[in-house]
């Protein structure tokens, strides 16, 4: 893909999307985002740099503890919780629709993960194709704000690959 001329922004229609790990991956495609989606701490391998200094100079700088990224967004809130077509908070605890769900990270533990979709546009602007994000195992928390809009915030760290555009850009730190 040729790099694009045009630069992205928050009226592109970006689209946030959570997947569980059926086999034919329930969805939930967040309605009314707040434009905010953030992801933070893209290391080389995911891990830590770690510096060892002796008497006072740096002697070696090392790969360490896998280091996670992070990241948040939020929705504009219409519904807390709906039976027929779900909402994320469905999802994060497998209430309505989302009740069979199944976690992402099942083969490695009980935590219940997800994967998280970010796509921003790029076709409507003479790009070969949209741009996808795709964040691997992550475990989510929600909360909830008063206010004009009323809006929810989630919170995630990831656990598992990252990938861009359809291939593995990062791959998580793991025992075999």
């Amino acid at each position: 893909m040729a790099l694009s001329g045009v630069i992205k922004h928050t009226h592109d229609n970006g689209v946030i999307k959570i997947k569980d790990g059926t086999a034919t991956a329930k969805v939930v495609t967040l309605r009314y985002d707040m434009a905010n989606f953030s992801a933070e701490g893209f290391a080389h391998a995911m891990r830590e740099v770690v510096a060892y200094v002796t008497r006072g100079k740096l002697a070696s700088l090392r790969q360490a503890a896998p280091k996670w990224v992070t990241g948040s967004f939020g929705i504009q809130v219409t519904d807390l919780s709906e039976d027929t077509v779900g909402t994320a908070s469905d999802m994060i605890h497998g209430k309505g629709f989302f009740f069979s769900r199944v976690s992402t990270s099942s083969a490695i533990g009980d935590a219940m993960t997800f994967d998280i979709e970010w796509t921003m546009e790029g076709t409507s602007y003479g790009d070969a194709a949209d741009h996808v994000l795709l964040l691997e195992d992550c475990s989510i928390e929600w909360g909830i704000s008063e206010g004009e809009p009323n809006s929810c915030s989630f919170s995630f760290t990831c656990y598992g690959n990252i990938s861009v555009n359809g291939s593995v850009y990062i791959t998580a730190p793991r025992v075999s």
